[in-house]
């Protein structure tokens, strides 16, 4: 009597994760200061990229002012202290974004020329 073959049975191939896309960054954030509003748009992608661009909007208007408009002095320290803000909020969101963990400070540089002075000795 003949054995009956049994078929082989493949197994599973295994299926490789979908890629996932990445989070959309709000590149739009805006604060209040005297009156004024401060916008800023960050450029996420780029050779720009981690820069924020400013734009000014004046008290009752509508319309956004390229960030080289003259201010009012008295403002002054008001808009500075929005713009860094505005900066360190974006740049928190991109740093999120990108999955990487906030930049430490670097230590300053050894004081000395960085030269190595070398010794004379027999051969």
């Amino acid at each position: 009597m003949a054995r009956a073959k049994k078929a082989a049975v493949a197994a599973p191939k295994p299926v490789a994760p979908k890629p996932v896309a990445p989070k959309p960054i709000d590149k739009f954030y805006e604060v209040m200061a005297g009156g004024w509003t401060v916008g800023g748009i960050l450029h996420a992608t780029g050779v720009h990229k981690g820069a924020v661009q400013y734009r000014y909007k004046a008290p009752k208007s509508d319309d956004w002012l390229p960030g080289g408009t003259a201010l009012p002095a008295k403002l002054e320290s008001e808009i500075v202290a929005a713009k860094l803000k505005v900066k360190q909020t974006l740049r928190t969101r991109l740093e999120k974004a990108d999955g990487k963990a906030a930049k430490k400070p670097t230590k300053a540089a050894p004081k000395g020329n960085g030269l190595v002075k070398k010794t004379k000795g027999k051969k």
